[in-house]
């Protein structure tokens, strides 16, 4: 009896101390809101430090599967209005233990879901490392959920004990890289290395990677440049049971996201041009429909599967179905009500690309997953086409081609396309701080003539040498507008620091290239050449100068010609400046 009013006033205490606050896991490239983690609280309240010692002791009493099976609706009931207002799935922590003791049982879950309008596609659980999930209670139970069609999420990935393993048996949807690894990453080559290798195993995998814990707009930038899908942490937003909490939060993530300009072109309208727009199959439906479509469509080898939310299942092939196809008066072995097969059994995966993706990821995303077929292009994490093998040869090779009337021939920097493109980039994002930098070799037509073309272009490839070590770790942007004319962009640098690197630049550049004249040029300062009038005269030794441009946040010089006619202000005054750079701060 003792034990039964233990037990009794437990679930009491759980049932009127315990609630859910829910962090949003959200698109890098896009914003759009992917799903929440179910985040519990309350418990410290009980006196446990860890969700696992509440577990452990609901466990030792008898009640884990009461106390689970109030924690599953509660985190349904709490995740309604989320939603209703977001869309989105629900990732939802999982205890082996509670898997071992039938407690998350998939028939019942199932239940629940259905009386929330929920799909079980729609339901992420996550499998923390910290836990072993290998005992064959805990292994039968996880097969009978992704049979049923909930997905898999692997959390605290790179800190447990599992490791490998579990990501490889459990075949997650999606990998979450621990906050460990993603702290400083910004500065941390280590960090970096880890991250980037373990984002390329888990697109290999056909997973979606989260980077959890992310604290800074840094750590973020760093994380999407590396590769990460999503993002989830304090610096997109804090856990919350307030719906209003994550009203801005697509806006925030966007705004950052329209800031990062390394990918100076938008790849979006040529990988467009060649998706096919194939009609998707929905993951429930009926299998005398699937039929039919294959059936009314005889040149469609396969079709896309989405799941409730239009986000891409994977595809199923007509080849897996030729016993079925070649039978049209007789379906019902297959989709009768006694044990039929289900569209579940028949997909198989299919990698997949964000549409805002620049084209190297989206190949690389196909090269390194065995897919002949090609694969899937999703935009706001919806299915929008599919983008056969020859379609992605087509997309490269256009790419190129415009690579190559923009590139310079002599030192393969971008040209002034690009630079125009990254300008009018930084005038859409006034919210951060830019330096524009016109480097202009003074005397280069009287050094050209005097010793050859080929001199002149061992000048010319000497300057994009040193600019491009020199500048590349800081500057968003460096481009060879034709020449001996060159271009540095900087975002969110100190303008001081920019002064310097340029300064520096420009000393380096001026003492190496003098000893492309001959000694006695250099001794006597000068060398004799002829100007554009054929007169032969005295001309100071080659010598690059620069304008540099500041232009705050919110500046208000918002036009693209008034920005390149300060640009044009900097670099002219700079020829006659007497250290060869001036400096113009925009307003």
């Amino acid at each position: 009896m003792q034990s039964d009013r233990l037990a009794h006033d437990f679930l009491r205490k759980v049932e009127h101390n315990l609630e859910y606050h829910f962090q949003p896991i959200v698109n890098m490239a896009h914003g759009g809101i992917y799903g929440f983690e179910a985040l519990l609280r309350g418990y410290q309240t009980l006196g446990f430090e860890t969700v696992q010692d509440l577990i452990g002791y609901a466990a030792g009493i008898g009640v884990l599967d009461s106390v689970e099976t109030y924690l599953q609706s509660e985190a349904l009931r709490a995740f309604a209005p989320l939603r209703a207002r977001f869309g989105g799935r629900l990732f939802y922590n999982v205890d082996p233990r509670s898997l071992s003791a039938g407690s998350l049982a998939p028939s019942r879950l199932s239940g629940l879901l259905e009386v929330a309008g929920l799909d079980p596609s729609g339901m992420f659980l996550e499998l923390s490392e910290v836990h072993d999930f290998s005992n064959p209670e805990a292994s039968r139970a996880l097969e009978d959920y992704r049979h049923q069609g909930f997905g898999f999420a692997v959390d605290d990935f790179g800190t447990g004990y599992s490791g490998l393993k579990l990501l490889y048996e459990s075949k997650p949807g999606v990998v979450k890289i621990d906050r460990f690894f993603i702290n400083d990453i910004s500065t941390s080559e280590k960090r970096r290395l880890f991250v980037a290798t373990v984002v390329k195993l888990a697109h290999v995998l056909g997973s979606t990677v989260v980077a959890e814990g992310v604290e800074t707009e840094r750590e973020f930038l760093t994380c999407k440049e590396i590769g990460c899908d999503l993002v989830q942490g304090y610096f997109v937003a804090e856990p919350s049971d307030q719906t209003t909490a994550f009203e801005n939060v697509t806006a925030k993530v966007q705004t950052v996201a329209r800031r990062d300009r390394r990918r100076h072109r938008d790849d979006a309208p040529i990988i467009q041009e060649q998706i096919r727009a194939l009609p998707a199959l929905r993951i429930d439906a009926e299998m005398h429909a699937v039929l039919e479509a294959f059936r009314g469509n005889r040149d469609h080898a396969y079709f896309p599967v989405v799941d409730h939310e239009d986000a891409p299942v994977g595809l199923v092939c007509a080849k897996d179905l030729e016993t079925y196809l070649s039978r049209p008066d007789d379906d019902e072995q297959m989709t009768g009500p006694n044990g039929g097969s289900t569209l579940r059994e028949f997909v198989t995966p299919c990698p997949t690309a964000q549409l805002c993706e620049p084209i190297e990821k989206v190949l690389e995303i196909f090269a390194v997953n065995d897919a002949p077929t090609g694969l899937l292009v999703v935009d706001q994490q919806r299915y929008v086409g599919f983008l056969s093998a020859n379609a992605l040869l087509k997309v490269m090779n256009e790419k190129n081609v415009a690579r190559a009337c923009d590139e310079n021939a002599l030192t393969r920097l971008p040209g002034s396309l690009s630079m125009n493109h990254f300008l009018s980039g930084a005038l859409d994002c006034p919210g951060s701080a830019w330096a524009m930098v016109y480097f202009d070799f003074n005397d280069f037509k009287p050094f050209n003539d005097q010793f050859g073309f080929r001199q002149g272009d061992r000048a010319i490839l000497l300057f994009a040498e040193m600019m491009t070590k020199r500048l590349g770790r800081h500057a968003a942007f460096l481009g060879h507008v034709g020449g001996d004319d060159f271009f540095a962009g900087f975002q969110d640098i100190d303008f001081a620091v920019v002064e310097d690197l340029v300064r520096n630049l420009l000393s380096d550049f001026n003492s190496d290239v003098a000893d492309f004249c001959p000694t006695e040029a250099r001794e006597r300062g000068y060398i004799m050449a002829r100007d554009r009038s054929g007169v032969r005269r005295r001309f100071d030794l080659l010598s690059c100068s620069a304008g540099v441009v500041e232009l705050p946040a919110n500046s208000s010089c918002l036009s693209l010609d008034g920005l390149a006619d300060t640009i044009a202000q900097a670099k002219d005054s700079a020829k006659s400046a007497e250290d060869g750079m001036a400096v113009v701060h925009a307003e």
